[in-house]
């Protein structure tokens, strides 16, 4: 039995049309103002977007709000780790830091907020935003602007050509092993959408 092993490193989705890691982390390292709109308590990157998901998106309380917070947060990891030049650096620092460490910078984001908007009663919804702020918002805001550019735009036919040199040589061997730690929904795609469909089963493990 012809056996084929794969490991699959970082840019293997670059022609499924997603970005590159250094390309999310200039995402998160710029203004976020009118960047971000929120659906369902999900949030969305506003670039890309068409105007009723953009108008929808931007009538959840936390949208004008949130983007003061991170862009303090953004700067203050600046600050103490240099230029944002990775994200899952950004994501382990965020998910390492106490509450206290982000209560100065809300407070600063909150000042900012008002300065820009001097007529927004101090005693509005926004104010309440700020104030309750927790960690959590910014682990969940994050996680969902990955998941969101990590969505392909291309159609199942532009995909499967995409890839199909690299669907031919698979089929030449009996078993292939791939292993990747990011790129599975990807391959998933790939494979439903082409012959394999009634043939291909897929193992997960997860590696601690």
């Amino acid at each position: 039995m012809k056996t084929l092993n794969i490991l699959l490193g970082a840019g293997f989705s670059f022609n499924a049309g997603l970005p590159m890691a250094s390309n999310i982390a200039k995402k998160f390292n710029q203004d976020f103002t009118d960047k971000l709109v929120r659906l369902e308590s999900q949030w969305f990157w506003a670039d890309g977007k068409g105007e009723i998901f953009i108008h929808n998106g931007s009538l959840d309380s936390d949208v004008p709000t949130m983007p003061f917070i991170m862009n303090e947060i953004v700067s203050e990891y600046n600050k103490l780790n240099s230029e944002l030049n990775n994200y899952e650096y950004f994501y382990a620092f965020i998910l390492q830091q106490p509450d206290e460490f982000f209560k100065p910078l809300v407070e600063q984001a909150k000042k900012k907020f008002f300065e820009k908007f001097p007529d927004m009663p101090t005693d509005a919804i926004y104010t309440d935003n700020f104030n309750s702020f927790g960690k959590w918002k910014v682990v969940d805001l994050i996680n969902y602007l990955i998941a969101d550019l990590l969505q392909s735009s291309k159609t199942d036919g532009e995909l499967v050509a995409a890839y199909q040199q690299f669907i031919d040589l698979l089929k030449r061997y009996d078993c292939v092993n791939i292993h990747t730690a990011n790129h599975d929904l990807v391959l998933e795609r790939i494979f439903i959408k082409t012959e394999w469909r009634s043939e291909m089963a897929f193992q997960r493990r997860t590696l601690n």
